[in-house]
């Protein structure tokens, strides 16, 4: 699955598919060694909800040759073997 982040100010949200978020004061974690989205819950929580409102905004992708987009000589929608 995909990587998303979300930052504001000195706060990273990092979301990977599959694992709990996990939130970095990049001030003081450079590294991103520490997660922070147990001590800090109110943090992890407005960062969350941007993330989300941001990803619900987003479209599908639409790449060529995946049976979802036109291809020079094919109709979308439409797989040829």
């Amino acid at each position: 699955g995909a990587k998303l982040a979300v930052r504001e100010g000195r706060w990273k949200l990092v979301r990977d598919a599959g694992k709990p978020d996990e939130l970095y004061d990049l001030d003081a974690d450079v590294a991103e060694s520490r997660d922070l989205a147990v001590t800090q819950p109110a943090i992890a929580s407005r960062l969350t909800s941007a993330l989300d409102g941001w990803n619900r905004q987003l479209i599908d992708p639409v790449f060529a040759g995946l049976g979802n987009a036109p291809v020079k000589g094919k109709k979308a929608g439409k797989r040829q073997p």
